[in-house]
């Protein structure tokens, strides 16, 4: 039985019944969950490195959100606090360049609330990214796979096609890549006070140059579904970033 929040009155009283699992608040008038939130994202791969093996590496993104709860959604965009990749191995690092972070979009929030069989939950349908091309089409255009294309552009100013990211280890080198990336929530409202649930995600990279013959191609990874997740935690009004990834850490 699928409901969506009544923004007139009170959460039914089910709730109560799993407040093991999840607590909501006792009103669900509009504005209940508006304030700055932190937005915690955790994305796991099994990655095939050459020489090293199949290895686990991570995304940590955390942004700093101001939401507004209106007409059954959570909505706003946010600002990045951190932006962490770890390669799984100590054999190999993956260095985002401070350029490409100042250029990543900003991460945005767009979420339906409802109340699902007495659980509050929060669902936010596939959003998708694309840096260092712009295409008409995000979701199903093909990537540029040459730097001479038109689409291909430089969003990263550092005069070298689509956005550079260094890698560190076995092979050292930059490497010019254009990626498509989608992520998608699906969780709850926690007894805590937060949202959380499971985190989908996927990724596509093409590599249009690179400082070394053995960076010509992204190594094969594959999503860990089991090990990705987001939490959206509420923030003080006057929060900065440094308070947002000190509420991270406490989830990491």
């Amino acid at each position: 039985m699928k409901q969506v929040v009544n923004r007139v009155g009170a959460f039914t009283s089910r709730v109560a019944l799993v407040g093991m699992v999840v607590a909501a608040p006792v009103e669900a008038a509009a504005g209940t969950f508006d304030g700055r939130w932190v937005l915690v994202q955790r994305m796991t791969s099994s990655v095939a490195v050459p020489v090293v093996g199949d290895v686990e590496a991570t995304t940590t993104v955390v942004s700093m959100h101001d939401l507004v709860d209106a007409d059954g959604r959570l909505r706003g965009q946010g600002k990045i606090c951190r932006f962490e990749i770890d390669s799984g191995s100590d054999l190999v690092e993956t260095v985002v360049p401070k350029a490409f972070r100042r250029t990543m979009p900003a991460p945005v929030i767009d979420a339906a609330i409802e109340v699902e069989d007495g659980v509050v939950k929060l669902r936010q349908p596939k959003r998708t990214v694309v840096v260092g091309a712009l295409l008409e089409d995000l979701q199903s255009e093909a990537l540029p796979t040459k730097p001479t294309d038109p689409r291909v552009f430089d969003q990263d100013s550092d005069e070298r096609p689509g956005v550079t990211i260094r890698v560190e280890g076995l092979v050292s080198g930059d490497m010019y890549i254009v990626q498509r990336s989608w992520t998608r929530f699906d969780g709850a409202f926690l007894k805590d006070g937060s949202f959380g649930g499971r985190l989908a995600f996927a990724n596509e990279q093409v590599v249009l140059g690179s400082t070394s013959p053995f960076l010509g191609a992204p190594p094969k990874s594959k999503p860990l579904a089991s090990k990705s997740w987001f939490r959206i935690a509420r923030l003080a009004d006057d929060a900065a970033c440094k308070d947002a990834r000190a509420v991270a850490d406490s989830y990491l």
